[in-house]
């Protein structure tokens, strides 16, 4: 019977996380206008897992780029305004009341969106297109109560490729990411990356960790920043080119800063997607190219890593994951999941 197949079809998709299936497997028995309803109590127990939200809040718009606060009391997202220019709005997930609106300057290529663990403030980096406005990076803070422009950081360069969230430190005192190393005439010496902190309430810079020489793909910062997790990029032409994971511990405890030390060396990795550390910062996810997942040639995939000892915990092949993020309990969880190549 068609019924009960769609039923196991249900509980398998539902134990993969795949709610979207178990929606569509649902759907298909929703009786029409004059039809029989042949539904049972499963059908109505999976309906209602699947619409066990605690509070449903409807936004006007929510752009592709987004964040919430650590309380989930607000999230804010980059939009459109009636003219079509690039605007950050804040809004009240409790009411769906709009609380802020920030204009982003034009021409921006990338944004990415971070709340201070306050709550009341909002660390907005963007990146202008090539060619475009002034061509450099800033990091903007934001008071969402205000609605006033706190402070910008600014730098002609920063290492990354693609635009990285800041860190904060868990008291939000200090906030921090990685650049390059620039004159006060704005021209780059011989390569040379570092680990800049500022403080978080003033922007002023606090100071500057070397941790290599050669350039980098992707980075993450521990959430107790003692470790930062650097891929250098070896050749650039080449996608399935060997390009190791260093991780460095750049603190011995809070507040303490020591010269970078390479405490684990991941060798059997490609081009990062995405690195993140563990709430704990005793792990570490991975998302992209890896070796030996896969065909020689067909090696996406996911894994996790011990960060003590670089032992690869769990592989998931042929799986990537973006806008990834940790519970606080250390699960994983993902807002978007790529299966294949």
């Amino acid at each position: 019977m068609l019924y009960t197949s769609d039923m196991n079809r249900v509980q398998t998709a539902w134990a993969a996380n795949n709610v979207r299936r178990v929606l569509e497997l649902l759907n298909v028995h929703r009786p029409e206008p004059g039809q029989s309803d042949l539904r049972g109590f499963e059908w109505h127990y999976w309906n209602r897992q699947c619409h066990s939200d605690l509070r449903t809040v409807k936004l006007p718009v929510v752009g592709s780029r987004c964040c919430m606060s650590d309380d989930g009391t607000r999230i804010a997202a980059m939009t459109n305004d009636e003219r079509s220019n690039s605007v950050i709005k804040v809004w009240s997930t409790e009411t769906g009341v709009e609380m802020a609106s920030f204009p982003v300057r034009p021409h921006i290529g990338l944004a990415k969106l971070l709340f201070h663990p306050d709550g009341k403030h909002l660390a907005i980096t963007t990146r202008a297109w090539q060619g475009a406005g002034d061509g450099k990076e800033k990091i903007q803070m934001f008071d969402i109560v205000s609605g006033s422009l706190s402070f910008t950081i600014q730098s002609p360069a920063f290492d990354t490729p693609s635009i990285v969230d800041v860190w904060f430190s868990d008291d939000g005192s200090r906030m921090a990411r990685v650049a390059k190393v620039i004159d006060k005439n704005g021209r780059e010496p011989p390569q040379q990356s570092v680990v800049k902190f500022w403080n978080a309430q003033t922007g002023n810079e606090l100071d500057a960790i070397p941790i290599g020489s050669e350039p980098i793909f992707n980075y993450s910062i521990s959430p107790d920043g003692t470790r930062v997790v650097v891929q250098y990029v070896t050749d650039n032409n080449d996608v399935y080119a060997l390009n190791p994971v260093h991780i460095m511990k750049i603190a011995g405890s809070k507040d303490q800063l020591v010269s970078p030390t390479q405490t684990i060396t991941i060798p059997l990795t490609r081009r990062a997607n995405y690195l993140l550390f563990s709430p704990d910062g005793k792990h570490l996810f991975f998302s992209g190219f890896l070796q030996a997942l896969g065909n020689e040639k067909k090696d996406r995939g996911s894994a996790l890593f011990d960060v003590d000892s670089g032992l690869r915990l769990l592989s998931l092949a042929d799986v990537t994951l973006s806008q990834v993020s940790f519970s606080p309990d250390g699960n994983i969880e993902s807002g978007r999941v790529s299966i294949g190549c």
